[in-house]
């Protein structure tokens, strides 16, 4: 009878450290998923909710010297969540997806946007002043879904890229 009690302990703590290392990984996924803010002109603003970002900044490959025809291109893939404490990301990608369909001969095709990572030793700004929606996906599964934005800053606006 002993025994079973003591290997039932053994059972329960094993459990117990198992919820404790859950615990402490989700609160580290949820500071990660805090490093990031990015703000989309009269769009959306997005913190907690992104997954990803990519920043790329590229000539043509066909190239064979410096180019002046440079791209700048970023990549934001994030959550979409249905819950009710956070509908406020419905409604933000359903902006992006309205942004995406904007025709290019409107003033509102090209936005200000501005992308910001923060970390304590390599924080990064990125504050592209034309950008425009060269890509918008959504994926949807029963629960929730994930977005994929692609814009690029507008080509005769180059300099208008900095970066910090």
């Amino acid at each position: 009878m002993k025994l079973i009690l003591s290997l039932k302990e053994v059972i329960k703590k094993k459990v117990m450290k198992q919820l404790v290392d859950k615990q402490q990984l989700e609160n580290k996924w949820r500071n990660l998923k805090m490093a990031y803010k990015i703000v989309i002109a009269d769009v959306a603003e997005l913190g907690e909710e992104i997954i990803d970002v990519t920043f790329e900044s590229k000539i043509p490959e066909g190239s064979f010297a410096r180019s002046s025809d440079i791209e700048t291109i970023i990549k934001v893939t994030g959550k979409i969540s249905f819950d009710a404490d956070k509908l406020f990301m419905r409604d933000s990608a359903k902006k992006m997806a309205e942004w995406s369909l904007v025709k290019p001969e409107s003033g509102d095709s090209y936005k200000k946007v501005t992308v910001e990572y923060v970390h304590s030793t390599a924080p990064r700004k990125y504050e592209l002043s034309h950008a425009f929606v060269v890509s918008y996906h959504e994926t949807f599964t029963k629960t929730d879904g994930e977005f994929e934005l692609i814009i690029k800053q507008k080509k005769d606006r180059i300099d208008g890229v900095v970066i910090e």
